[in-house]
């Protein structure tokens, strides 16, 4: 089977983690000749390396340019999206998320097709491409934006056990003091600076149980500095001191270790698995993947009820946040509104989240074990590209 990726291994976006962990599990497939085609950058970004170890980045680097004859099959990973299908490849795939319960202006407008009427089919997605998506939820977003039901396809992101896994409890131990993290519970969240991913639920909820936990740290990744830009802890200090009383916030601040620089994956692998739990009360999101990331390394997971990550978890290392699924009217530069959907978690369940996880020590154990083996069983980057060479030797 010769295989075309046309997509990002360097961009500072989700997209290039999971091509690049896609493309490393297609190299492992015999009979598979694979070939890559880096695409531009977008929004002025600029190309990023390290994320992977060199072994792994060597491998990458050195899958061929395509040589233009036919191949079998095509994958699309960047964006803006192309959605016409390529003449050179019998089966023509693009990858595309919907957050927010569609594809909203910007979308159209990154693709040349927000003044269109039909803007799926003036974008080219009437012409027989098949459209991947992690989640069912991001599938009815595509569905409602114009897609055609039978030409959207589910297929959920994985992990790589060999980098997402739990850590020998000696060496758990040892990172941990080394971190000054004993006699702590640690409770990690990344992004949690962007609105989306509902950061300031979190100061609020946190503001509330460190009141009766001294013993409890947030650690919170930000990801200003991956994507070139810096809103920095400067602004983030404003949010707490905006949305907490004064004894509140400096106990939340005097707590929260912030971190807003570039990890590789094996160093953020390393939060994962000396952290006591982890935390995402996103209200938008096509998948999100550091949940799926956070369970493979054993931590228990708090996270919104009602959104993708419904599709991965499982009771048994998960608290799910009781949420609301809301209209949301927005307004952007050029003038024009929409309206968008999203997952409003309720702050009040998002306490008694946070609560019960600190009062179940046991239940935390337990999680180091069960997420682990289920990730490994259903979500690993293999179980990924086994489907999505089934879909490439299907008949158009």
């Amino acid at each position: 089977m010769r295989f075309l990726v046309e997509g990002w291994l360097s961009a500072p976006h989700s997209y290039t983690t999971v091509n690049q962990f896609q493309c490393l599990a297609l190299l492992e497939r015999s009979g598979l000749q694979l070939f890559h085609r880096e695409q531009p950058l977008a929004h002025g970004w600029q190309p990023i390396a390290g994320q992977l170890d060199p072994e792994r980045s060597r491998r990458l680097a050195q899958i061929p340019a395509p040589d233009g004859d036919p191949v079998d099959g095509l994958l699309r990973i960047d964006s803006p999206y192309r959605l016409e299908p390529d003449p050179i490849a019998r089966r023509s795939f693009v990858f595309a998320t919907a957050e927010f319960g569609k594809l909203h202006h910007e979308y159209w407008q990154w693709m040349g097709c927000a003044q269109k009427t039909s803007k799926w089919a003036a974008a080219g997605g009437d012409r027989g491409a098949v459209v991947l998506t992690p989640s069912a939820w991001s599938r009815q977003g595509l569905i409602h934006s114009g897609a055609a039901p039978d030409r959207v396809v589910v297929l959920p992101h994985g992990v790589d056990p060999q980098i997402y896994h739990p850590l020998a409890t000696a060496d758990r131990a040892n990172l941990r003091r080394a971190w000054d993290w004993e006699g702590c519970q640690v409770l990690l969240n990344v992004g949690g600076t962007i609105p989306r991913k509902g950061g300031d639920l979190l100061i609020l909820a946190l503001g509330t149980v460190m009141e009766r936990s001294p013993q409890l740290r947030w650690v919170l990744k930000a990801n200003d500095a991956v994507y070139g830009r810096d809103r920095g802890r400067a602004a983030w200090v404003n949010q707490v001191r905006s949305l907490l009383p004064t004894d509140r916030a400096q106990r939340l601040l005097d707590r929260t270790i912030y971190l807003n620089k570039f990890l590789s994956y094996q160093d953020m692998a390393k939060l994962y698995q000396a952290a006591d739990g982890y935390v995402s009360p996103y209200r938008a999101e096509g998948f999100n993947l550091p949940v799926l990331e956070a369970i493979g390394c054993g931590l228990p997971v708090i996270c919104t009820q009602g959104g993708p990550t419904d599709e991965f978890t499982n009771p048994a290392f998960t608290l799910p946040i009781a949420s609301q699924l809301i209209e949301k009217p927005v307004q952007y530069p050029d003038g024009v509104s929409e309206t968008v959907w999203m997952w409003e978690p309720d702050c009040d369940a998002l306490v008694d989240c946070l609560e019960t996880w600190l009062d179940r020590p046991q239940w935390q154990t337990a999680t180091r074990t069960a997420g682990p083996a289920w990730v490994q069983s259903r979500f690993t980057w293999d179980h990924a590209v086994d489907k999505l060479l089934s879909l490439v030797a299907q008949q158009p």
